[in-house]
C-alpha cells in the first residue's frame, strides 16, 4: 500500500517484519524510509516488540541500528529467561492441579505461541485456562495452597483472577464468555469445547481441538475488535492458528457459526489483512463466500494503528462507541413497532444535538468557548443561523456541514462510522 495517509510507513513496515519473524523468514528491507524509534514505539503498543526483535537481533544485515538493536537485545534475552522460567513452573503447577483431580484446558496463549518461529517471544500478559463450574470452589483451595491471591469470579463475568509473584497471572475460566459478551456480541449462541491433548513446553496439556479452537480464536477476536479494537499480535495468532490446522479444521461449522452470528463481514476483512500483509496463504483460511473491498480493510488497519494497545490510545470514546452498540442490540431484540419508534427517537435526538450541540462539541470549532462558557448561547445562535442558514439556502440540509463549518470527526465518530462500514452496527 502506498498511501501514507492510510497508516504510517512504520505501520505498513511493521506489519511486515512481525508477519516474517512470526513465520521464521528472512528479515525485509523497509520500502520507504522509517523512523525506529516510532516503529518500536509502535511494536510496544501492538505487543509484538519480542518477536520482532529476536528477528532483528538474528538477522546478519538487519536494517535496525545498532543501538536500538543492543537494547532490544538486552531486553529479549532478559525476558525471555524469566517468561522460560515462569513458564516452566506454571505447567509444571497446571500438572498438579489436574494430579488434583481437576481437568482444565488451555486456551490461547502458549497453544498458539508454538506455531511462531520463537514461541518464547510470543509474550503473554497471563495464562487463560478453562475448568467446569463444578469445580471451581475446589480450584480456588488449589490454587490458595500455592501462594496465588485469589480474586472470585463475579456473576456476571467468566473467570476468576489468580495473581503469584512466582506463576504470574492466571485467569481462570468458569466459561468461555461473559453473560454480557454472550447476549450481545454473541447472541446467546455457545460453541462447541471439545478438547485434545497436545505437548507445551515438554508437558502434556489438554487444549481445545483445532476446530473449536479455530472458532473461539476468532471470536474472541471479533469480542476484542467490538469491545475497543485489537492489535497485531491477537490476528496473527488467529491466522497463524488456522492457516497450521486448516486439514484439521471443519469448514462448514466454522462457516455456520460465522454466519449465524453475522460476522462474516468483519472476519472476512481481518483475513484480508492476514493474506495482504502477514502473507498468509489465502488457500489455509476459511472461504466465507463475501466480498470485502479495500475501504473497509484501510479503515480497520487505521483502527489498529491509531487505537494502540486494544484500543487504549481511544479508550474513553471506544467504549461510549460500544454502548452504541449495545443500544442497537437492545433495539433489535425488540417487536417491530418498538423498534420503529426507539429509531425514530434516536433520529430526533442525533438531530437535536446536531442543531444544538453541547459547549464541549461547540468548544471545538470556538475554542475560546472553552475559557468563557457564558459565550454559549452567542456561539450556539451564530452556528444556528449562519452553518444551518446556509445549509437550508444551498439545499444541502441533509448532508454533512461544509468542512470549513463543520465541528470536526472525533474517533468516537470514526469508529462508529466503521462499525457500519463492516456490518457490525
Amino acid at each position: 500500500m502506498d498511501k501514507p495517509d492510510i497508516i504510517s510507513n512504520e505501520m505498513q513496515y511493521l506489519m511486515r517484519l512481525f508477519a516474517c519473524a512470526a513465520k521464521g523468514e528472512p528479515v525485509p528491507e523497509p520500502k520507504q524510509p522509517v523512523s525506529w524509534d516510532k516503529l518500536i514505539k509502535l511494536a510496544r503498543e501492538q505487543t509484538v516488540t519480542l518477536t520482532v526483535a529476536a528477528a532483528l537481533c538474528k538477522s546478519q544485515n538487519s536494517p535496525c541500528p545498532d543501538e536500538i538493536k543492543a537494547k532490544l537485545y538486552s531486553e529479549l534475552i532478559g525476558t525471555t529467561l524469566k517468561r522460560k522460567i515462569q513458564q516452566e513452573n506454571i505447567f509444571s503447577m497446571l500438572d498438579r492441579l489436574q494430579n488434583a483431580g481437576i481437568q482444565y484446558t488451555l486456551l490461547k496463549g502458549a497453544d498458539v505461541a508454538r506455531y511462531y518461529a520463537v514461541p518464547e517471544c510470543r509474550i503473554s500478559a497471563d495464562t487463560d485456562i478453562l475448568i467446569s463450574p463444578d469445580d471451581e470452589q475446589k480450584a480456588y483451595d488449589f490454587f490458595k495452597k500455592e501462594g496465588f491471591t485469589v480474586t472470585p469470579c463475579k456473576d456476571e463475568d467468566n473467570h476468576a483472577v489468580c495473581s503469584s509473584p512466582k506463576y504470574g497471572l492466571i485467569e481462570l475460566h468458569l466459561r468461555l464468555w461473559s453473560n454480557e459478551v454472550e447476549k450481545y456480541i454473541f447472541n446467546g449462541k455457545g460453541i462447541k469445547t471439545e478438547t485434545c491433548t497436545t505437548t507445551v513446553c515438554n508437558h502434556t496439556v489438554n487444549v481445545l481441538e483445532p476446530t473449536c479452537a479455530a472458532v473461539f480464536l476468532t471470536m474472541h477476536l471479533v469480542k476484542h475488535f467490538i469491545y475497543s479494537g485489537i492489535n497485531l499480535r491477537i490476528l496473527m495468532d488467529t491466522a497463524l492458528y488456522i492457516g497450521k490446522n486448516k486439514d484439521n479444521i471443519d469448514s462448514s461449522y466454522y462457516n455456520k457459526i460465522a454466519d449465524e452470528l453475522k460476522y462474516t463481514k468483519i472476519i472476512a476483512c481481518l483475513f484480508e489483512i492476514a493474506v495482504k500483509y502477514f502473507g498468509i496463504d489465502r488457500q489455509n483460511l476459511p472461504n466465507l463466500n463475501v466480498s470485502v473491498n479495500e475501504e473497509q480493510t484501510n479503515m480497520i488497519l487505521q483502527d489498529t494503528e491509531q487505537g494502540g494497545f486494544m484500543g487504549a490510545n481511544e479508550a474513553e470514546s471506544r467504549w461510549y462507541v460500544y454502548l452504541n452498540f449495545l443500544n442497537e442490540k437492545e433495539i433489535q431484540a425488540k417487536p417491530l413497532p418498538l423498534r420503529i419508534l426507539s429509531r425514530a427517537g434516536l433520529f430526533f435526538k442525533r438531530t437535536f444535538r446536531a442543531v444544538f450541540p453541547t459547549a464541549e462539541q461547540l468548544s471545538k470549532r470556538y475554542p475560546n468557548l472553552t475559557a468563557h462558557r457564558w459565550k454559549y448561547p452567542f456561539y450556539a445562535i451564530h452556528r444556528l443561523v449562519f452553518v444551518m442558514g446556509k445549509r437550508l439556502f444551498t439545499g444541502k440540509l441533509g448532508e454533512s456541514v461544509n468542512a470549513q463549518y463543520a465541528i470536526p470527526a472525533s474517533a468516537e465518530q470514526k469508529r462508529l462510522k466503521l462499525l457500519k462500514k463492516i456490518d457490525i452496527i
